[in-house]
């Protein structure tokens, strides 16, 4: 009795949206995570451009490129975007990495533009533009139910970018 009660639950939250089995798919870049068992529905995340500023001799802590990041709630509950890990690259090489900690809240149906600082690393040099860049982004995110946060997850998206340079 109890091992019907639970399937229904879990049947139920899948109908609701509340649950993905493992196979859901996020439009906007590729990505991997999740797999196998079950996963909370996930926001979908695209980038257009990379900024990565001129320089005139080795990085230091003031130099940062900056990249814009659309992050959608396609789903009809709250998303708690939590964290994201992004790493720029051009080509095999690392040219920026850092963190964004916002903690945001994207409500269903509707998207937030991050606009995120990262450090540059030891030693990049910057492509001639135009060139084209990748950025992997590892994403921490929690959805809204009926009982406050449900679960955090995690997933990595890989989204290709133009990178543009100057000041």
């Amino acid at each position: 009795m109890l091992h019907r009660a639970l399937i229904g639950l879990l049947v139920g939250l899948t109908a609701a949206g509340l649950l993905c089995f493992a196979g859901c798919t996020s439009s906007g870049g590729s990505g991997s995570g999740g797999a196998g068992g079950f996963h909370l529905p996930r926001p979908v995340l695209r980038a257009s451009t990379a900024h990565v500023p001129t320089l005139s001799g080795p990085a230091t802590t003031d130099d940062n490129a900056r990249v814009e990041i659309l992050a959608i709630n396609p789903t009809d509950a709250p998303l708690w975007l939590r964290r994201l890990s992004v790493t720029l690259r051009h080509g095999e090489r690392i040219l920026a990495a850092g963190d964004w900690q916002g903690d945001r809240q994207i409500d269903p149906g509707t998207s937030v533009l991050l606009d995120i600082s990262l450090p540059l690393v030891e030693g990049a040099q910057p492509p001639q533009p135009p060139a084209d860049g990748m950025l992997t982004v590892e994403s921490r995110y929690a959805r809204s139910g009926l009982i406050g946060l449900m679960g955090g997850e995690s997933h990595t998206y890989t989204l290709p970018v133009r990178l543009t340079t100057g000041p």
